[in-house]
């Protein structure tokens, strides 16, 4: 489920930002919060994150826990113990 919401709201930020600024809508009705591009990338994170939460649950990881543990994988860093 959180995948497919991830997958919606990208296909509306993208849809928002390829629509050309003539046919965009003016006034108030811009300002609704479902055109706001800052509030579809939120609610993507937030969407994504929550995907990884119940494998970064066993593992004892938060979020920013793991993209850390990510950098120090790749830079052949992070050791096991």
């Amino acid at each position: 489920m959180p995948n497919l919401i991830v997958h919606n709201w990208i296909g509306r930020y993208c849809r928002i930002m390829t629509t050309p600024e003539r046919s965009r809508t003016p006034g108030p009705e811009a300002l609704r919060l479902n055109r706001q591009v800052c509030f579809a990338m939120y609610s993507a994170s937030r969407a994504a994150t929550a995907a990884y939460r119940p494998m970064l649950e066993e593992l004892g990881l938060t979020y920013p826990q793991y993209l850390a543990m990510l950098v120090l994988w790749e830079g052949g860093t992070a050791q096991r113990s």
